[in-house]
């Protein structure tokens, strides 16, 4: 409830990018969090001001590597950095406790780009049926969206 309640506060939420709060998201992940508790690989930094959440990480700790899946912070914060004072001791935690990599997972969000120059190629694969259905959901959904990402980051680059 921390979570999505920091979530809800945050940037992500004016632009449509939340994950871990609203109706459809809750059960989703109570569930995957509540299984990866159980194994004791998920790990959830909660940064309080004055006993106020403001901040949190989301990673999973398995075989030696953390994958870090989340971070949002309340806008009102956002002076101070609270996501980014928050990932570093995520990370300090990691390799004190000598974890031989820190996966900051897909997406090109630039916040990456302070703690690491290595990229990793993503690729998509995708399985439909054999039908013309099914074949145009396929041009629908995926190839729009890879021309919408690549749109997208054509126009970041024009408008600098």
């Amino acid at each position: 409830r921390i979570v999505s309640a920091i979530e809800g506060r945050s940037w992500k939420l004016d632009v449509g990018n939340t994950r871990l709060s609203g109706k459809d998201a809750n059960g989703f992940f109570r569930n995957v969090f509540d299984s990866f508790h159980k194994k004791g690989w998920l790990e959830v930094w909660i940064l309080r001001i004055d006993d106020f959440p403001v901040a949190y990480t989301v990673s999973f700790f398995y075989n030696k590597k953390i994958y870090f899946y989340n971070v949002a912070y309340d806008k009102r914060y956002s002076r101070y950095s609270p996501g980014t004072y928050l990932t570093s001791l995520t990370l300090q935690d990691a390799f004190g406790r000598s974890a031989e990599e820190f996966d900051f997972l897909r997406g090109e969000e630039e916040y990456k780009t302070l703690w690491t120059k290595t990229k990793r190629q993503l690729h998509r694969i995708a399985v439909y049926k054999k039908s013309m259905r099914s074949f145009m959901a396929f041009q629908l959904i995926i190839r729009l969206n890879i021309f919408l990402k690549k749109y997208s980051l054509f126009r970041k680059k024009l408008l600098k």
